[in-house]
Order: structure tokens, then C-alpha cells, then sequence
């Protein structure tokens, strides 16, 4: 059925087509009364909706002269007006003829209802109208007419004196003003604000306040099924609430899956079927609207939308500054959530400090004082944890026995010496026992400090079982050394957290599949859990930064092999440990570096390190790019196959990972 929707404002006749269309109806306009009668007498439709005020022929001369056209006195008449809200106006449509009188702005759902009655009412009398305009027209009628007469034009001139006075473009210029004024006032909040839960409301609110929209809303996504958070300014919050309550996860808001689909910002037009089956309907879904999603680095954050004013339509620059807006607040989340994984990875590496059976500080030689301990070490020296605060050597050890202790330790700190054996430790009630101390240094923050890791030896007394033990517990130590270290090396960069296991496990795996022994392997695996321990001297922000890094900070990253030798040059392991690690970057050409040697100058061993650390790289995430995947990184090495790398090295990496099933651990 068509209908003839009669309305002077282009935004009234867009909601009635839209609403109408999008509940079966073809749709007809005309600007005015008389423009209405010349088309229909054209081509009658089956229902006119027609508002009061129009220039021209207005709603009531209308009505009287559809009322006394034979052929249009039996098509429904409906007035629709915001302007007359007397109910002496409706009993004067009425007594024209008109079926029904419906003020603006009526919900879709009730606006639809009338309609459908109305036509239902003319379908069961068999298109004969159920009540016919007064005859003869009243002297009331008359004089009512000629006020209405004097309303029009009064109307009409304010509307000509205020399309004078307002230029479209300055209303769109004050409109992006108004914009860019809110984008200002989101980044001042981003730029303090740590906490999701005040940023995404206090957003809401600063973006409808400041760029004029007519509501907002942002939803944050949650891990697994949890429930959706909603932020909103601009709507009714009871009203709100239970409408987002109807979400989970899985079941997003169709613009926000629209949104997704798209990749970027939507708009989505009044009465869009975009909105259909969506609870958020009645709240938004008859207002032009913008959707984009909360997007950083891959990672998904939630969306923002944001309701356009009635009299806006959103051009190119303002739907690049809303895109703008959506980009600083995903940046903000990112941020938020970054930092919550240095806390989560912090309150991990306090735990393995903690839980570990062999006593371990970090001490502060220029203060004299103990800066973090263990409950272990603890527990040995019989101090309680707030005594342990700022403890001193001289609280530690024998005074009579302090001045080498301190001599072992400066020789520890420069690398002469890694490890310290049956060193006299005071407990507390002044009592003697000996331990064996590995002690490594450590620069954090630019202030050099001493990991000291301490093993009670005090009960053994045979002295070739002591030599045995001490053997073995000088390959504990170390084990235990390189898991503190490579712990507290990946726990500063997030982003490449289990690289270094990782490679130990891949180069571990290749030494077996080229027949090495276990011992070898052994070797391997421990020189690939240290064999990036040199990153320790690099700044923790140029490890994690995002995006690229200069060329100084490039050079910093390169001195990791040298670094790595220094700490690990008096290490005593079944392997030249050192060496390897400050070759493991060689490449078989020279190009690579800290030396740029060539060939079988290259342990192979480093070789083997070299191939599974460029792999491991290739395939996993970093800060700067996302992960290449395994296949391109199998690809870089066959395509470098004995100009780059060892020949027999990357033949049995591809064989573990092409043909034996080979998976990096996660």
C-alpha cells in the first residue's frame, strides 16, 4: 500500500519513510497541501498522513478539500503535528473529517498501532468513511481558520527571519567546533586517568557535554562469558540498565557487529533495520547514530557510540573525528591493560622469589643495605621479615670473617669469581653455618645491585662427599641462577615473555635430531634459557616499546651478545656458555653481528641457538609487528640455507617442524 506523508521539514518526511518502509509501506511526499491534492488526484493512495503548519495550502485546507473530493473523501486521513497541541485542535481535525490526530513525537511502536487501526476501520466498512466533516463549516470554524491563518504567518516569518540569521555552514562549523571541543576534553581525561572503570563514564559524559551529541555510550568486552560493562551519558540510567543487561559476550549490539564486519565506524540511519531485534531499540534506534570499535594492536577493547543530533548529518571530517576519538580511547584501554599485566607479571616474579628453596637476595653495595629477600633466606639467618628491611653485611656474617667475605664479593661483582663456597653466615642469636654463594650483578634503574643466591652447606661433613655435593650444587645454583635471571629478564618486557624457553626448547630438540648427546643437549638448552641475558643491560621501555625504535636504541639492543659474555664469561658449564651467547647473532656470511665473523669461526653450537632463536622470533608476537607464523619463518631460514645458517642445523629444524610434528611450547 502507498501512503502520502505530507510534511514541509526534510527530517520529518526521512523518519516517516524510514519508519513506514521498514514496516512494508511504499511511500509518497509532498511538501504542501496543494502539492498533496494535485499528486493523489493523480494517483490516490490508500493513506495520507499530513502535518498543520506548511507554507502554502496548510494540514486543515487540506483536509477540507480532501473531504470534498468524491474519490479522496474515502482514503484515510491522519494529522501528525508538533504544533498544534490544543485539544481544540484535535476536535476541529476531527470535525473536519480527519480519522486520527497523533502529536510528535509518537514511539514507533504506538505510531504504527494507530495506523494499522485506522486502515483495519476502513477495511471492515468497506472503504467508507467512518465519520463525515461538518456541513455547513460553523462561524466558530470560520474565525478559528482565520487565527490559524495568523499563526501560519507569524510562523512563517520567524522561520524566514531565522533562516537569515543562520548560515548552514556556520551551524556546521559551530557543530565541529563543538566536536573537536570534546575530543580535547576525552584526551585531558586519557591522559591522567589509569582506571577503566572511571575512564569509560567520565568519557561518556565529556563527549556528550562537549561535542554536543545526544547520548553515548561505551561497552568494554570481558574475557570468556563474562557480562559486558556499559558506560552511558545521555539516557534515562534505569531505562539503560535494564536494556544492557539482555547482553553477554557472544550476543553483541547489531551496529557493534556491523561495526566489526566493517572494520571501523558506522553510521547508521533512523529507524535502520540495522537496529532490528535489538533490546537498545527504543532507546536509540529512531536517531542517527556512529558505531566504531575500541581497536589497538589486533587487540578488541569494546566499542563507542554516540547519538547525532536531529538536525546533524555526520560528513567525512566528522566521522574521521569520531574515528579519531575511538582510536584514543582503545590507545588509553591498551595502556590500561598493559599495565595490568606488568602488575600481574610482578606479583608472578614476587612468587617465584618467594617460593624458592635456596635463600636469595638483591643487594645494594653503595647503600650497604638488603633491597628484596626471600622468605628462605629469611627463615636461614632467623630474622623476621620487617628485621629483614635494610638488613647490613655485618648483620650477616662474622665480623672476624667480613673483610674477605666482602673481598669474595667485589671479585664476584667484576666476574672473577662466580661462585663463593662455605661462607660463614651469624644468624640472628648469633649462631654459625656455612653456605655457598652464587652472586651475579645486576644494574636496575642505572644503580648497580648483587643477585646473591645462598645454599645452607652446614651439615656435610665429609669432605669428598662435600666436593661431590658442592659439584652438584654448583650446577643447581646455576640452573637456579639462569631461571632467576632469565625470569627477571622476561618479566621486565611482557611482549617477550618465554622467548628465551622457548629457544632453549627448539635448540634442544634440533641438537637431538643431529644425533648430540645428552650432556651436549643438555648444554644447549641451558645456553638458550640465558642466551638473550645480556638484555638486562637495556632499558625495560626500549624492550617493550611499541612501534619503531631509533637507531640508538637499535645499538643498545645490538651490545646484548657482549653484555651477555660479561656475565656469563666465568660461568663453569659443560659448554663454552659465554662464547655461545655472544655469538649466537653471527650469521655464516658475516654479516651478522657483534664481530661479524664467518663460517665454522662460529661455534655450532651458537649456530643452533641462531636458528632457533631467528624461528621463535619469526613466529611469535612483538612489540614493533605481529607474528610472521611459522611458515614464513621456516621459509626465511630455507631461503637462507648456508648463506645465513648452517645447512644441517635448518635441515633438522624443518624436519621437527614439517614432518615430526614439532610445536613451540607455549
Amino acid at each position: 500500500m502507498k501512503v502520502l506523508v505530507v510534511d514541509d521539514r526534510e527530517d520529518n518526511l526521512y523518519l516517516l519513510e524510514s519508519l513506514l518502509g521498514g514496516n512494508g509501506f511504499e511511500t509518497d511526499t509532498a511538501r504542501e497541501g496543494q502539492e498533496a491534492l494535485e499528486k493523489a488526484r493523480r494517483t490516490p493512495p490508500g493513506l495520507v498522513i499530513s502535518d498543520i503548519l506548511m507554507p502554502g495550502m496548510d494540514g486543515f485546507a487540506l483536509c477540507r478539500e480532501w473531504k470534498k473530493d468524491p474519490i479522496l473523501e474515502k482514503i484515510p486521513f491522519v494529522f501528525y503535528t508538533s504544533t498544534y497541541t490544543d485539544p481544540r485542535d484535535e476536535q476541529l481535525a476531527l470535525d473536519m473529517g480527519a480519522d486520527r490526530f497523533i502529536l510528535k513525537p509518537a514511539e514507533p511502536v504506538d505510531f504504527m498501532k494507530v495506523i494499522r487501526d485506522v486502515l483495519a476501520q476502513y477495511e471492515h466498512n468497506n472503504g467508507i468513511p467512518a465519520k463525515k466533516p461538518i456541513e455547513p463549516e460553523t462561524v466558530v470554524l470560520k474565525e478559528y481558520n482565520e487565527a490559524l491563518v495568523r499563526k501560519l504567518e507569524d510562523k512563517l516569518a520567524d522561520i524566514e527571519l531565522l533562516n537569515q540569521s543562520l548560515d548552514e555552514k556556520d551551524k556546521r562549523l559551530l557543530h565541529i567546533n563543538r566536536v573537536l571541543r570534546g575530543i580535547r576534553a576525552v584526551n585531558q581525561l586519557i591522559v591522567k586517568e589509569r582506571d577503566r572503570d572511571t575512564l569509560t563514564p567520565e568519557a561518556c559524559r565529556r563527549i556528550v557535554e562537549g561535542s554536543g551529541y545526544d547520548g553515548a555510550w561505551i561497552m568494554l568486552t570481558g574475557p570468556g562469558n563474562e557480562r559486558l560493562k556499559f558506560s552511558q551519558a545521555g539516557f534515562e540510567e534505569e531505562s539503560f540498565e535494564s536494556r544492557t543487561d539482555l547482553f553477554c559476550k557472544d550476543d553483541l549490539p547489531p551496529c557493534c557487529r556491523k561495526s566489526l564486519d566493517a572494520k571501523g565506524l558506522i553510521i547508521s540511519p533512523a529507524g535502520s533495520d540495522i537496529h532490528e531485534g535489538c533490546p537498545m531499540i527504543s532507546l536509540c534506534g529512531m536517531a542517527r547514530s556512529m558505531t566504531a570499535p575500541l581497536t589497538q594492536e589486533g587487540n578488541l577493547y569494546g566499542f563507542l557510540l554516540v547519538l547525532l543530533p536531529r538536525d546533524i548529518t555526520a560528513d567525512e571530517e566528522e566521522v574521521s573525528l569520531l574515528s579519531e576519538m575511538a582510536g584514543d580511547l582503545a590507545y588509553s584501554l591498551d595502556n590500561i591493560s598493559m599495565a595490568e599485566a606488568r602488575q600481574r607479571s610482578d606479583a608472578t616474579l614476587r612468587a617465584t622469589f618467594d617460593s624458592a628453596i635456596d635463600g636469595i637476595i638483591l643487594y645494594d653495595p653503595d647503600a650497604d643495605r638488603l633491597v628484596r629477600f626471600n622468605r628462605a633466606i629469611s627463615k636461614m639467618l632467623g630474622y623476621s621479615p620487617e628485621e629483614m628491611e635494610g638488613l647490613k653485611m655485618e648483620n650477616m656474617h662474622p665480623a672476624e670473617d667480613l673483610p674477605g667475605i666482602m673481598e669474595d664479593l667485589k671479585n664476584q661483582i667484576s666476574g672473577v669469581t662466580p661462585l663463593a663456597v662455605n661462607i660463614p653466615m651469624k644468624r640472628k642469636d648469633g649462631s654459625i653455618f656455612y653456605a655457598d654463594v652464587n652472586s651475579s650483578p645486576l644494574v636496575i634503574d642505572g644503580r648497580l645491585h648483587v643477585l646473591g643466591i645462598f645454599r645452607d652447606v652446614s651439615g656435610i661433613r665429609d669432605l669428598k662427599k662435600k666436593e661431590r655435593d658442592a659439584i652438584e650444587r654448583l650446577r643447581r645454583a646455576l640452573a637456579t641462577t639462569i631461571h632467576v635471571l632469565s625470569q627477571i629478564l622476561e618479566r621486565r618486557d611482557p611482549y617477550t615473555a618465554g622467548h628465551q624457553r622457548r629457544v632453549a626448547a627448539l635448540a634442544g630438540e634440533i641438537a637431538r635430531e643431529m644425533g648430540f648427546d645428552q650432556e651436549r643437549i643438555d648444554g644447549i638448552i641451558m645456553t638458550g634459557q640465558v642466551h638473550d641475558i645480556g638484555k638486562i643491560s637495556v632499558p625495560a621501555e626500549i624492550l617493550s616499546k611499541p612501534g619503531k625504535i631509533s637507531e640508538m636504541e637499535l645499538r643498545m639492543i645490538r651490545e646484548h651478545p657482549i653484555h651477555g659474555r660479561d656475565i656469563l664469561k666465568d660461568v663453569d658449564s659443560p659448554l663454552p656458555l659465554s662464547d655461545i651467547v655472544y655469538q649466537h647473532h653471527e650469521r655464516l656470511d658475516g654479516s651478522g653481528y657483534p664481530r661479524g665473523i664467518k663460517g665454522e669461526e662460529i661455534l655450532l653450537e651458537a649456530r643452533i641457538i641462531a636458528v632457533a632463536d631467528v624461528v621463535e622470533a619469526m613466529a611469535s608476537h612483538r612489540p614493533y609487528r605481529p607474528s610472521h607464523g611459522i611458515d614464513v619463518a621456516l621459509d626465511e631460514i630455507e631461503r637462507n640455507r648456508g648463506v645465513l645458517y648452517d645447512e644441517k642445523v635448518v635441515d633438522a629444524c624443518v624436519e621437527l617442524f614439517r614432518h615430526k610434528g614439532y610445536v613451540l611450547p607455549d
